[in-house]
């Protein structure tokens, strides 16, 4: 019996229901619970969905991961309800790593997705080997890609199945982690599983589950984010949020702060840098020198010395290259 037929439907929620998968101590001793506990019928027809979920993986180059293997994240087994399988592509050993997740909106404002940019450096600071997101727009994939440039181990939690690269503006990034050898893309959905709005919520449990700190740069009161946080919650993890008057959709990350989730400032995650300012902080006391301040933003910008990152915020590009040297 392959340790594929836990994709099939029955037999996945019989497990569930049961939470049989977590009794035993081996795939072996969960086959024969099945064996003996299930009709003939459903174990037949848990072989059939096994040999075209196998097929499938082989042609999307995924392999799967049971909970019972040796690389199976050891916080994600603690969590209430662990995947049976995680089905992957990429190296399934960089997941004995220390990770940190990272997670926002879809639409950031200007001052988060610079932070999202700077974030890796700060996690890699604090002993983290590398980020753990869910492969979105915004803030997830503005940090995934600043991680790998970094050199940061990155792991992406798909909300479809293998084959399927959801949101299709992520392209780029998906091509970017397959061809990396410090990325690993997961997902606990088989192939077929189509696009479907409760998978992402649900997907969010993996992201959390996988790391013992969440790290949140940017969330709506009703937002992917906040499903993470309260994921996060619920499996006792530490909990911060990037917080700046810049923000404009952070209002759930506030109202965690409020709940007792630690703030961060831009300049503990820029490692005390001063990298970002606003041009309403450059407006001079008489208006008749504002052309003159004008013309000398203009210049540093032509020059490069500030980095316009949207909304008037700039950012120093002098920190830019410390980090992104090519820059």
């Amino acid at each position: 019996m392959s340790p594929l037929v836990l994709s099939d439907s029955k037999i996945f929620q019989f497990c569930i229901r049961t939470r049989s998968f977590k009794k035993w101590n081996t795939l072996e001793e969960l086959k024969a619970v099945l064996k003996d506990s299930l009709p003939k019928s459903i174990l037949e027809n848990a072989a059939r969905v096994s040999e075209k979920i196998s097929k499938e993986l082989e042609e999307s180059g995924f392999s799967y991961l049971s909970f019972y293997e040796p690389e199976y994240p050891t916080l994600l087994k603690e969590i209430y309800d662990p995947p049976l399988l995680l089905f992957y592509k990429g190296d399934k050993n960089i997941l004995k790593e220390s990770y940190a997740a990272v997670v926002g909106t879809r639409d950031p404002s200007p001052v988060s997705l610079f932070a999202s940019s700077v974030f890796p450096s700060y996690l890699k600071s604090l002993g983290f080997q590398g980020i753990v997101s869910g492969l979105a727009k915004g803030i997830d994939a503005g940090s995934m890609n600043s991680a790998l440039d970094q050199g940061l181990k990155v792991i992406g939690v798909m909300g479809t199945g293998p084959g399927i690269e959801y949101p299709f503006e992520n392209k780029k990034l998906y091509q970017k982690m397959k061809e990396s050898k410090n990325a690993l893309i997961l997902t606990e959905y088989p192939p077929g599983h189509k696009i479907l709005k409760y998978s992402f919520p649900k997907r969010n449990r993996i992201i959390t589950g996988i790391c013992n700190s969440v790290f949140i740069l940017e969330a709506p009161i009703k937002s992917g984010a906040i499903s993470s946080a309260y994921n996060a919650l619920d499996q006792n993890r530490q909990i911060y949020i990037f917080s700046h008057s810049g923000q404009t959709r952070n209002q759930g990350g506030e109202i965690l702060i409020q709940e007792g989730a630690e703030s961060l400032s831009l300049e503990t995650i820029s490692l005390g840098t001063e990298e970002v300012i606003h041009m309403r902080d450059l407006l001079p006391d008489s208006q008749s020198e504002i052309p003159g301040m004008l013309a000398e933003l203009s210049r540093k910008s032509f020059s490069g010395e500030w980095k316009p990152i949207g909304s008037g915020y700039y950012a120093r590009k002098t920190y830019f290259q410390s980090i992104f040297p090519s820059l």
